[in-house]
């Protein structure tokens, strides 16, 4: 019976571990994709223009990040062949379980979330 019961706590715990993994990888291919999709338009145009870093704002925002800064972003255009940056920091809060006090669960706070990608302007002026 004891058997039984480690059994099926060890599978509980390798399905939440495998869930857990499988939240974190997405949370990873979402940033990804995003960060992907500004630092193009960055290349192209030369800088984040006010309407893009609000879009990069909200979209940051649904996936959980809060106190989101800009700070290093090159906001003003850049000329061909300058070095554009997409500098984004912030917190995002994920619902992981860090421990068990008694048999209530304890939930961890936010982590560090960043975003830091160079590369060259390709605007023509």
């Amino acid at each position: 019976m004891l058997s039984c019961m480690l059994g099926i706590l060890l599978l509980f715990m390798v399905v939440y571990l495998g869930l857990d993994m499988y939240a974190r990888m997405n949370l990873a291919i979402k940033k990804s994709r995003i960060e992907r999709k500004y630092i193009l338009y960055m290349e192209t145009y030369g800088y984040l223009t006010a309407e893009k870093q609000s879009g990069l704002t909200k979209e940051l925002s649904d996936m959980g990040v809060v106190n989101i800064s800009y700070a290093g972003t090159t906001m003003t255009p850049a000329a061909y062949g300058q070095e554009v940056v997409l500098s984004v920091s912030g917190e995002i809060h994920l619902d992981a379980i860090a421990g068990i006090q008694g048999f209530s669960f304890i939930r961890e706070g936010g982590e560090g979330f960043r975003i830091y990608q160079k590369s060259t302007a390709k605007n023509k002026e």
